[in-house]
């Protein structure tokens, strides 16, 4: 007597995997919002993720902050000096100098508005070569430094400022508190 293989359909997916066919609500859901859960009989299903009801958690800078620093830096690239006009995130950013996972705030001394997005112009330039924009130009500080203490090379390679708490540019070391 021969052995057959078991079909490969979706009764052979479903006892292989354990998971069932996702229901026509559950096709409308992106599979990123899909998570797997054990039944009540022990078997795996697919469930959406509930979302919190608040929406995502918002950790960027507020809309006062952002046109602060847009007004300071006169709505143009920090690095290169270009005009920022299109949309956020994608034509242009927010930039934390000091990154937010090295305990950087959403002050205006630690942020610069730069062209790009994390992986194109400006913006994707400051990541891809920390050291340079580090060393050249002040665009990152490091983790065990405070923003508001690093000089800046602004308006496209013009002249070094200090960035204030209040949204300004200043020749000196601002006092701290201020």
């Amino acid at each position: 007597m021969r052995r057959t293989r078991p079909h490969r359909g979706t009764k052979g997916l479903a006892a292989r995997t354990g998971l069932r066919s996702r229901t026509v609500l559950e096709r409308h859901v992106p599979l990123a919002q899909v998570s797997t859960r054990r039944t009540e009989r022990g078997s795996a299903a697919l469930h959406p993720v509930r979302s919190n009801a608040a929406g995502p958690k918002l950790t960027g800078p507020d809309r006062t902050t952002v046109d602060a620093v847009l007004e300071r830096d006169q709505h143009s690239c920090i690095v290169c000096g270009l005009g920022l006009c299109g949309e956020r995130g994608l034509d242009w950013s927010i930039h934390h100098r000091k990154r937010r996972s090295q305990g950087g705030d959403n002050s205006p001394a630690n942020l610069i508005s730069v062209c790009g997005h994390g992986t194109a112009g400006c913006h994707g330039a400051i990541h891809a070569t920390p050291g340079w924009a580090r060393d050249f130009g002040g665009w990152l500080v490091k983790g065990s430094e405070d923003p508001a203490r690093v000089r800046v090379l602004v308006e496209a390679g013009s002249h070094w400022v200090y960035l204030t708490a209040d949204a300004r540019y200043s020749d000196g070391i601002p006092e701290v508190g201020a």
